[in-house]
């Protein structure tokens, strides 16, 4: 299918045609349909103000199959730093993140073809805000330690940080103002 000859109406026909059955909301039936499509088609649809909030929703959704987010993030790779300039296409990049969450190299891949062209990425507004959301300063300096989550018992890959009491800070948590006595100043003196 060409890029040119589908329209943005035709996904959401897909949305509506599937929604309106007996059975509920099916992301995997708009991913494989969408997984049927070429990449420059996948590509037109997510750079498409009109529908990449579709493609936005099924990649950031917490139960979203992990089958039908391969399909489109394998459309996406190649593609990153082209995304990542565009405005709806960002949006796409960012909920990447989540997409990746449990699928193993992806978010390594998408961060090494962001650094691969980080001159044009840093360069254009989209894409600094791709850069800053996917935290790709720090993959440069420590790529160990970027994108690895701290579980709660603190038993996680990434280094815990130890935050110290800042000494302008009083004991019951609000701030000293500029030129206020403390009560232990004035019994001193």
């Amino acid at each position: 299918m060409e890029p040119s000859s589908q329209t943005p109406s035709s996904i959401s026909v897909a949305v509506t045609n599937s929604s309106s059955t007996s059975t509920p909301f099916s992301a995997l039936r708009i991913t494989s349909r969408l997984a049927e499509n070429d990449t420059p088609s996948v590509l037109f649809y997510m750079t498409n103000p009109a529908t990449s909030h579709v493609l936005e929703a099924l990649l950031s959704a917490e139960k979203s199959p992990t089958i039908s987010r391969r399909k489109l993030l394998n459309h996406v790779l190649g593609s990153v730093a082209s995304l990542s300039k565009d405005p709806a296409g960002s949006h796409i990049i960012d909920a990447c993140w989540m997409a990746t969450r449990d699928l193993r190299y992806y978010r390594e891949k998408i961060a090494k073809e962001l650094v691969d062209n980080a001159d044009d990425v840093r360069g254009d507004f989209f894409g600094r805000r791709v850069w800053k959301n996917w935290d790709m300063d720090g993959y440069v300096s420590s790529r160990f330690d970027w994108g690895r989550a701290v579980t709660v018992d603190g038993k996680g890959f990434a280094k815990k940080p130890v935050v110290q009491e800042k000494p302008w800070k009083r004991k019951d948590g609000q701030r000293k103002a500029k030129g206020q006595i403390r009560d232990s100043e004035v019994r001193s003196s």
